[in-house]
């Protein structure tokens, strides 16, 4: 990304296909207080498990991370094991998108909360099976395949 300036606030960067302001994207989503509620989707989550070899043993929804209010997943690569969070708030979705924006990659997909859920997941399932990745290349990976499931 040499040559590109990169603001939290208001993504432009050259070569994406759409403009992603996270500032105002976030004003509205904060504002209406909507949470991902990961609960409703486990249906869904394990039948992504299914298509990797893995199955519901593999994913746990917890309430939280101590000492990580933003955090919104773990994953335990030699123990086969995702942590999601039952409920993700809009914050704790904005640091994460904060995160994966300094890739470099479109996330606009991402605004979506269902994609944003199907990334989290696939982003663990590539860590699980590919454990030498790094968490940039799996969650590149995850970028690509999340329309596919």
């Amino acid at each position: 990304m040499e040559g590109e300036r990169w603001n939290r606030d208001s993504i432009s960067l050259q070569g994406f296909k759409k403009s992603f302001d996270l500032k105002e994207y976030y004003e509205v989503t904060i504002a209406q207080g909507r949470a991902i509620d990961a609960e409703s989707r486990r249906e869904e989550l394990d039948a992504i498990l299914e298509q990797y070899n893995l199955g519901p043993e593999n994913l746990e929804l917890v309430d939280g991370f101590p000492n990580e209010p933003k955090r919104v997943s773990k994953c335990q690569k030699i123990l086969k094991k995702i942590y999601i969070k039952k409920s993700i708030t809009p914050e704790a979705k904005q640091a994460v998108l904060a995160e994966v924006l300094k890739f470099g990659e479109d996330i606009s997909a991402l605004e979506d909360d269902w994609m944003f859920l199907k990334h989290t997941m696939l982003k663990h399932v590539c860590s699980i099976q590919q454990r030498w990745q790094p968490d940039y290349e799996c969650s590149k990976w995850a970028l690509y395949n999340m329309k596919r499931v």
